[in-house]
């Protein structure tokens, strides 16, 4: 089983207009997810850009995704855009709303790039204290040396997702547990029964990018040569 994420910039109305292929319209598509996305930074408030947006899967194969990409006119708007496939590496508590399970590859890693994947739904009462702890995480990511390149994510109505890449897991690793990210984890969150503070239904989640192509511009571009980091 795969994911894949694919975003591209396509004006607001098209954007908040569009629409993402479901699994009951697609074999091989397990689950999916509409995301409107946003830069990360240290403001008080989310970045979010309203023309940006993407879809987010899980699919039973890479035959699944190809068909999707050949042949259904759904996925035709992200052909402009940046899309990515991941392979799990790692992974605590669950994926919200999906029901179905997905072991952690033992195959070694291809590349030295590493995705990181936060989500959960919101708690809606503790949302600011939530939006306060996460500026703090933000601005840690930015000025982070082995940070690469990362997006904000929200699916409507309350569920929230960071995507972030890095130079490895190892540096991934070192911001988990450093500065404001691991103060957050220390007094948020509870590692021996998977709940969290600020959020309910999701969890922390570590993925090699094996595929990936395109680019995305604007005010949160990938980097130059992004695509390139992933090993053909």
């Amino acid at each position: 089983m795969i994911a894949s994420v694919h975003l591209v910039d396509t004006g607001v109305v098209k954007n908040l207009t569009r629409r993402v292929s479901k699994p009951a319209d697609v074999p091989g598509l397990l689950w999916s997810g509409k995301m409107l996305c946003g830069q990360l930074g240290p403001g008080a408030l989310p970045d979010v850009d309203l023309g940006r947006g993407g879809m987010v899967a899980w699919w039973k194969d890479d035959a699944a995704l190809d068909a999707w990409w050949a042949d259904d006119p759904r996925a035709q708007v992200y052909r402009t855009g940046w899309q990515t496939r991941l392979r799990l590496r790692r992974g605590r508590a669950s994926w919200p709303n999906a029901d179905f399970e997905v072991a952690p590859s033992t195959e070694p890693s291809a590349t030295d790039l590493h995705a990181a994947v936060t989500l959960g739904k919101t708690r809606v009462l503790r949302a600011p204290r939530f939006l306060k702890a996460s500026a703090g995480l933000e601005e840690q990511f930015v000025d982070d040396p082995g940070s690469v390149w990362g997006v904000a994510i929200t699916m409507p109505p309350r569920t929230v997702m960071t995507l972030t890449f890095w130079q490895s897991m190892e540096a991934t690793d070192r911001y988990i547990g450093s500065g404001a990210h691991g103060n957050a984890m220390q007094k948020h969150y509870d590692f021996p029964s998977d709940t969290h503070e600020f959020v309910t239904d999701g969890g922390f989640f570590g993925f090699e990018p094996y595929a990936m192509e395109g680019k995305l511009g604007g005010k949160n571009p990938t980097p130059h040569g992004f695509a390139e980091l992933v090993a053909p």
